[in-house]
């Protein structure tokens, strides 16, 4: 059990988990991304109530649609969401901090720089408050340099994956509290054509003392 007073929502996109997070409860839910432009379609709908959008049906065929928050039952929590800019591997520490709950959801695999985000990621989180992230693991060179990978390679012979990874480079401020879960999607791309595949979702809570004063308290 954590407060439900603050959450993080890191590459939010278009800021649709952001909105759930407050509805779960968090008294506030900021979301964070790179493109403005994903996340401009949650500030149009928090501002105005619903937002017009179109999809892809056939070649150059789109269908416009239109969602109002209250069709989603977040026309409640509509005052606690907020969204800014700012980019996963250089992160402002000075105004994002002390999450109960970071939440990053199929973004590391994407990401040109994940170590980067892992190895400050403790910033964000309060002692005692969790993260999760989930991953497709689907590491690739169109998206990241492969030093830059987390897991999905071998190491010393053997099959190293991003679960062994990510409790490798968080051990120093994170214990592992859950056993990863794999999670099913459905993504539409067209009328007729959908991405079926699995994300994994990793459990984490931030250690609630420094590794270090807590060895020098033994001498």
């Amino acid at each position: 059990n954590i407060p439900l007073n603050r959450t993080l929502d890191l590459g939010c996109a278009v800021g649709r988990s952001t909105f759930e997070l407050a509805k779960g409860g968090f008294k506030s839910a900021t979301g964070l991304d790179l493109s403005a432009r994903f996340f401009q379609m949650a500030v149009k709908l928090k501002d105005f109530g619903k937002v017009r959008y179109g999809i892809s049906e056939e070649g150059e065929i789109v269908e416009f649609k239109e969602v109002e928050l209250q069709n989603f039952d977040f026309d409640g929590v509509k005052n606690q969401v907020s969204f800014f800019q700012q980019d996963a591997s250089n992160l402002d520490f000075k105004k994002f901090n002390s999450y109960d709950l970071v939440f990053a959801g199929n973004l590391i695999c994407r990401m040109k720089y994940p170590k980067r985000l892992l190895a400050s990621v403790h910033n964000l989180v309060k002692p005692g408050g969790l993260l999760i992230l989930t991953s497709t693991c689907s590491w690739s060179t169109d998206y990241t340099e492969k030093e830059q990978w987390i897991g999905g390679y071998k190491k010393d012979g053997e099959n190293y994956s991003t679960h062994l990874a990510l409790k490798d480079l968080l051990k120093e401020e994170f214990n592992e509290v859950k056993k990863p879960e794999e999670i099913e999607y459905v993504l539409r791309e067209t009328r007729r054509q959908y991405t079926h595949g699995y994300s994994q979702i990793f459990f984490f809570q931030r250690k609630l003392w420094d590794n270090k004063i807590m060895s020098l308290s033994w001498i």
